[in-house]
């Protein structure tokens, strides 16, 4: 069962280049409930996004460079994913409350 109790998982895509920041993401939302993902390239995002309809939205980490940020995001909105943009590195729980206010209660 997801937080909210439903069968489903809600699904989280984590788009970064620190691999060992995303694991560990990956292994605290996946702790809480959520299917994370981890998604390092602008192709293998656009690929996801494509295949999981159901996705609830995704998470934009501060790894991610001004020009590269802009593309993702956009390419995000092309597929109505709800984005979590985070500029500077966030703690373990401010994470999972942005994650339950902004992409799952919404």
């Amino acid at each position: 069962m997801n937080p909210l109790g439903e069968e489903c998982p809600i699904q989280i895509a984590l788009y970064g280049h620190d691999s060992d920041l995303l694991e560990t993401r990956q292994m605290l939302l996946r702790s809480h409930g959520y299917l994370a993902v981890k998604i390092e390239t602008l192709d293998a995002l656009r690929t996801y996004l494509a295949a999981n309809q159901i996705s609830s939205g995704l998470v934009l980490c501060h790894t991610v460079n001004g020009s590269e940020r802009a593309r993702v995001v956009n390419v995000a909105r092309s597929h109505d994913t709800k984005i979590i943009s985070l500029s500077n590195p966030i703690d373990p729980k401010s994470l999972l409350r942005l994650v339950a206010s902004d992409l799952v209660a919404s």
